[in-house]
């Protein structure tokens, strides 16, 4: 395998699926390569695609050497961030494609969490020029799952005909705000094409997406599209059917769909039913061929969403998450928690993605904060007021290090330092009640390298370090990342530390925490 060069070498030619599409196309999907920064310590995640992919299997090597990183760093934020825009045709003959988006989005999202620091969704809506309503419809990028998800099951299929690919392509490449040093993706998804006198401007657009470091994708449907494009091309349609046979149905895409991902450096690829477009989608934004090995059937019954019922009457929410200007805030699949933990204690959590400002004025009300980040966290002299009165009078911050990164941890000392000038954060000694407070705890379970099928773990002694204010211990600090063990994804690098050893140690600072354990 050269990565250097960007090829996948010894691939068999008998592969299937989306294993098939790399080994035909390897050099033109840049997620599918070693990325290597700067920094004192590295660790390889091996992927594998499969026996029919390579003979030897395909390595996926991720170097993973991040600024400031700890070696001993516990979660998946190899990944960098990761952006996708999804440019989806809403013509009356996508109503089944756009469905299963519609339906699947938000634990689409919740999965590409998985294996990114931080994931922003993009979309655009497009359809003819002579639409009524409109002709290209886009929502900007974001991390709210929820807000993303709302637009979407608010699209409405209808109309037909020569479609404008080429405006839904300028709105995805020059109307969202990318972000500088994300990996970025656009995903095309539609059955029929621009006008025949826009297909330059389409190509131009997927150049220009590809010189800024755009990845562009392009799914066909192809069950749909191959009926229209052998009535407007009978001959071409002819001949590929007689060489075909019926798989040139199952299998056909757009030749322009093929030339914009060409243009575009990424995949081009068809999807007969809705299981196989959401495999697509898995494949294409995470850059994951081990997304090849996705049970379809399983993800969609994945549950990245909290169980149904609202709160019991007269009981508040308890934790919280801390909201400040520092860093924004990773991505933690606080729904995955709350399920979790409700099969082990009864606790009721504030709704998922909510924050709340050391200014709130119910502050008071919720007994555990909880903060997180990878830099430095940023609060104003009144906020730090308000969370030092917050903590003398019986609140808890529980803080957790993301990635292990030093910037968060040094961030919190000092703030730690300036609240309270006589106190300071301590190892939590093996008689601490809070190692019984639910589980009994002594040691923890890491991975020896980072997780693929095979990896053993190795226990090491659990730590958390406390500080106290007075005879109270107001403040938790888990160094390890435990958020990152919440939920066990379908997709990304689980983190080191065992997801089940996570939840179990969460489970104890939440029980300690709220019940006043002493």
């Amino acid at each position: 395998m050269d990565w250097k060069a960007g090829r996948l070498e010894e691939c068999e030619p008998e592969a299937s699926g989306p294993a098939r599409a790399i080994a035909r196309h390897p050099s033109i999907l840049p997620a599918f390569h070693a990325r290597e920064r700067s920094g004192s310590s590295r660790c390889l995640c091996v992927s594998v695609v499969g026996r029919a992919l390579s003979v030897a299997a395909l390595a996926l090597l991720l170097a993973a050497a991040v600024p400031g990183r700890r070696s001993d760093a516990t979660c998946r934020c190899e990944g960098g961030s990761l952006e996708v825009v999804l440019v989806l045709d809403t013509t009356s003959s996508m109503h089944l494609l756009i469905g299963t988006v519609k339906e699947q989005l938000y634990r689409l999202m919740a999965a590409l969490e998985g294996g990114a620091e931080r994931l922003r969704l993009g979309a655009v809506l497009y359809r003819t020029p002579e639409a009524d309503d409109y002709v290209v419809k886009s929502h900007p990028l974001t991390e709210d799952r929820q807000a993303i998800s709302a637009f979407l099951r608010e699209a409405k299929v209808r109309g037909g005909g020569d479609e404008a690919v080429e405006q839904g392509l300028e709105a995805a490449v020059d109307k969202m705000e990318w972000t500088r040093g994300a990996r970025k993706v656009i995903i095309l998804v539609g059955d029929e094409g621009p006008h025949p006198g826009n297909r330059e401007k389409c190509l131009g657009l997927a150049r220009l997406a590809a010189s800024r470091g755009i990845a562009v994708h392009a799914v066909t449907g192809s069950l749909t599209a191959w009926s229209y494009y052998q009535l407007a091309n009978p001959d071409e349609w002819k001949a590929l059917y007689a060489r075909d046979g019926e798989r040139a149905k199952q299998e056909f895409q757009l030749p322009v769909f093929r030339d914009i991902a060409a243009a575009g450096k990424g995949l081009s690829v068809s999807t007969r039913d809705t299981k196989e477009l959401l495999k697509w989608l898995l494949v294409l934004a995470s850059g994951d061929a081990a997304a090849e090995k996705v049970d379809v059937e399983n993800f969609m019954k994945w549950n990245a969403v909290a169980a149904a019922g609202g709160a019991p009457a007269g009981r508040a929410p308890m934790l919280a998450r801390l909201r400040h200007a520092g860093e924004p805030e990773t991505p933690r699949n606080f729904e995955a928690l709350r399920e979790a933990l409700g099969r082990r204690v009864r606790l009721e959590f504030d709704a998922a993605g909510e924050t709340v400002s050391a200014m709130d004025r119910k502050l008071a009300e919720r007994p555990l904060l909880y903060l997180s980040g990878h830099g430095k966290i940023v609060l104003s002299s009144p906020e730090k007021d308000n969370l030092r009165r917050y903590l003398e009078g019986g609140g808890t911050l529980w803080a957790d290090c993301c990635c292990g990164r030093a910037e968060f941890d040094a961030s919190l000392r000092a703030l730690l330092a300036e609240l309270f000038p006589r106190g300071r954060l301590e190892a939590l000694p093996a008689d601490h009640p809070l190692w019984r407070s639910g589980y009994q705890i002594g040691k923890l379970r890491f991975a020896d390298r980072p997780r693929t099928r095979d990896t053993t773990f190795s226990e090491k002694p659990a730590r958390l370090e406390g500080l106290k204010v007075g005879e109270r211990l107001a403040v938790i600090y888990s160094p390890d990342s435990l958020g990152c063990g919440w939920a066990t994804y379908p997709l990304g690098r689980p983190c080191r530390l065992h997801d089940e050893d996570a939840l179990k140690l969460s489970a104890n600072i939440l029980l300690y925490a709220l019940t006043g354990a002493k």
